[in-house]
């Protein structure tokens, strides 16, 4: 009995040893000779896309340089709309297919976009 009273005395002496707070250290300081972060590139875009308009298609298929991605917007509504990106030869591939009866939803700068059947978005490199 005494052989388990000292067992028990000294798991609970370890157990409160390995519980104790490690110390904090400060953050280092930051280095003086670190470069500041390059200022994003604003890309050319045309204002045209600026004046509101509305296109409703069975098909739409937009394509556009490096950026394009920036200036659309689309509904995901969940099952109701397959959707598949890919990276191909041509850029990078959106494809956005409703199922029969429901249409897909989007937004080009103030283009409002309905597509019936499916809606691409192209992004071509460079």
């Amino acid at each position: 009995m005494q052989e388990l009273r000292s067992a028990c005395v000294a798991l609970v002496v370890l157990a409160c040893c390995a519980c104790n707070a490690p110390e904090k250290k400060p953050a280092p300081a930051p280095s003086a000779s670190a470069a500041p972060a390059a200022a994003p590139v604003k890309l050319p875009w045309p204002i045209e896309l600026a004046t509101e308009a509305i296109l409703i298609a069975d098909v739409i298929q937009i394509e556009g340089p490096k950026g394009l991605i920036e200036h659309v917007a689309v509904r995901q509504e969940g099952e109701n709309i397959a959707y598949k990106a890919e990276t191909t030869t041509e850029g990078f591939l959106q494809v956005w297919t409703p199922k029969p009866g429901l249409e897909v939803r989007g937004q080009l700068d103030n283009c409002v976009l309905a597509a019936l059947q499916r809606l691409t978005v192209l992004e071509r490199p460079g």
